[in-house]
């Protein structure tokens, strides 16, 4: 899965991608392909597993990115420069 921090929302062009099978991290580039870094979620409380649903909520100011952490059911919620904000749902 992939979000962009979209100029038209107040973004930068930065580009997250959700790893879900792969390495269970979600990494973020800047909008030339520029690795910029890698999340895991131990940012905040515990490590992701399989985050498969990824997003900026655009209603947001500042914006906020959501990581759909599909084994742990539950989301993380970043800024849009990556700092963790909170986590909600079933396992939390």
């Amino acid at each position: 899965m992939v979000a962009v921090n979209e100029a038209r929302h107040g973004g930068n062009g930065d580009v997250w991608v959700a790893d879900g099978y792969g390495s269970s991290k979600v990494t973020r580039y800047d909008a030339a392909g520029n690795w910029l870094a890698t999340l895991d979620g131990t940012e905040g409380r515990w490590p992701v597993q399989l985050p498969h649903g990824i997003w900026f909520d655009s209603r947001k100011r500042p914006l906020e990115l959501y990581v759909a952490d599909r084994g742990n059911h539950r989301v993380q919620v970043y800024s849009a420069d990556g700092t963790y904000l909170r986590t909600f749902g079933a396992n939390f």
